[in-house]
């Protein structure tokens, strides 16, 4: 058998960990991931219970840190070697690291080539160590099992081409024929989730043609055999699904069914797969149904589209503070949202997404001045249980930037607002601060003292800032020449214009103009 070196990932960013996994094993063919973490509680299990050979941990991690983890396997004698990832510089962290026996300590953002040599080295030195080692059964044991866990993971994402290999090697209770995958979406509770694989899931397949196994720090899967020419899965095999789902319950964890349809064999069961994912997304709608399966998928279209959006009633609301125009804004558009009783929960919070991140881009273009957006991430909002729970987070988002909004206001005196406005609205006059200066009724030195004062930035400074940034809007949008920008943010000829423009943004209007066509164009299919 063609041993891998087995590696442990653990972050409690999903992002990192899928990072990791991806750039593991793309770097080393020896490497063999068997599982990710979330929680230092959660790597615990694993190292506990799989013994691997590598493990690539956060410092900071809920439940139990990295270094509380290393030293906890310390205690219990694991062979694991430890490569630590951290956004900390303190030495502290590193030497305490050291004490523990850390192989290598890394900060993020993670350099790939630094990293792969020391990972290239840890597992070369695993691999030299078990030369001259005696033969442990146990060792080959979780080998096995790793590899096991591996081949199947693939199973879910890849086009098949794995299955005579498999069956020579490894112990596997189904065949390359027939099949569906089910999917557990686990919020465990006190139980972790190998806890309920251990002690539900697989003493509830024990014997049939099925294999169970954890995908994900919050989900397990059991892959089943099916009788030839099945249509769906056996009403006996979803019954047992009903159970598990319910004795997990009784333990206190939260948990959601997704069953994918039958397919033809291993080549296919990515597709029974995904279709169990999706399956589950829709339990914003039914949170209570037993089994989510492709009968609730929707295949109807919707009318509604991003062309159909009209942000103007809700930048006004915005802008205006009007939190009742701002619910009602977002009840009308969930509303569209709503063209069939389930529309896909994808394309909900595709939207959503869509409508949060351009009312906040088209209030900075109207308003330059305005505070930087809020930021706020897919997971945040794919997250939601339910459909009002996401129609409210719309609702509070809004408001909340509303407010902000309203605050900027109040922190900047009415001066100030004044004459930013005025400079706003006038880029295109031959604009001098006694200008401005008389706006706001303050004589031109005072006013030039007090604007530098309130803002940290000089008036000149500030008017070419505002210049151009005004022209950097005009050239991306294409909405005129370059002659017509120079025109409309107060330069008299296209040279004076056109030397301002490079000066501050290191490239000529013409320069700036092609490279946004590029950045805007769509990607190749």
């Amino acid at each position: 058998m063609n041993q891998k070196v087995t590696v442990l990932i653990a972050d409690d960013e999903r992002s990192i960990r899928s990072g990791l996994k991806a750039l593991v094993e793309r770097m080393l063919e020896q490497a063999l991931v068997i599982g990710c973490a979330a929680t230092g509680t959660q790597a615990m299990d694993i190292l506990t219970r799989y013994k691997p050979d590598i493990a690539i941990l956060d410092i900071n991690m809920p439940e139990l840190d990295g270094l509380e983890v290393i030293r906890r396997a310390r205690e219990q004698n694991l062979p694991t070697r430890f490569l630590i990832l951290s956004g900390y510089e303190e030495f502290a962290y590193a030497q305490k690291a050291i004490r523990y026996g850390v192989k290598s300590y890394f900060l993020k953002p993670l350099d790939t080539e630094e990293f792969r040599a020391a990972l290239l080295q840890q597992c070369q030195e695993v691999l030299a160590g078990r030369q001259t080692a005696p033969s442990d059964l146990s060792q080959l044991s979780r080998l096995v099992e790793s590899s096991r866990v591996l081949f199947l993971n693939r199973l879910l994402h890849s086009r098949g081409g794995l299955g005579a290999a498999a069956m020579e090697s490894l112990p596997l209770k189904v065949r390359n024929g027939p099949n569906c995958v089910a999917l557990f979406l686990l919020d465990p509770g006190d139980a972790t989730p190998a806890a309920l694989l251990r002690e539900v899931v697989a003493p509830a397949f024990l014997g049939l043609p099925a294999e169970c196994w954890l995908h994900e720090d919050d989900q397990l899967v059991v892959l089943m055999d099916l009788p030839a020419g099945a249509g769906a899965c056996p009403e006996e095999l979803r019954a047992k699904l009903i159970g598990c789902a319910a004795e997990m319950r009784r333990r206190g964890a939260r948990v959601q069914v997704g069953l994918g349809d039958p397919v033809a064999d291993w080549g296919e069961t990515r597709h029974s797969f995904a279709l169990a994912q999706e399956a589950l997304t829709y339990r914003i709608y039914s949170p209570e149904v037993e089994i989510y399966d492709s009968s609730l998928i929707a295949s109807q279209r919707s009318a509604f589209s991003r062309d159909s959006i009209d942000f103007a009633p809700l930048i006004d609301a915005i802008l205006e503070h009007d939190e009742e125009g701002i619910r009602t804004y977002c009840d009308a558009f969930f509303q569209a949202l709503l063209y069939i009783q389930m529309p896909p929960p994808s394309f909900v919070v595709g939207m959503c997404m869509y409508l949060v991140l351009n009312a906040q881009k088209r209030i900075q273009e109207r308003q330059p001045e305005r505070p930087p957006e809020i930021s706020f991430s897919y997971e945040e909002l794919n997250n939601y249980e339910t459909l009002e729970e996401m129609r409210r987070w719309l609702c509070d988002f809004f408001t909340r930037y509303s407010q902000l909004l309203k605050d900027s206001d109040a922190s900047e005196n009415r001066i100030i607002r004044t004459a930013k406005d005025y400079i706003r609205d006038n880029l295109s006059r031959n604009l001098k601060a006694k200008d401005v200066a008389a706006q706001v009724n303050l004589s031109e030195a005072y006013f030039t003292i007090y604007f530098k004062e309130k803002t940290g930035v000089n008036f000149r400074d500030y008017l070419l800032g505002a210049r151009i940034d005004q022209a950097k809007r005009l050239l991306r949008s294409g909405a005129a020449n370059i002659s017509e920008v120079a025109y409309r943010t107060g330069y008299q000829d296209y040279r004076s214009f056109s030397r301002a423009f490079k000066h501050e943004t290191g490239m000529t209007p013409s320069e700036y103009q092609n490279q946004c066509r590029q950045e805007d164009k769509p990607a190749a299919p």
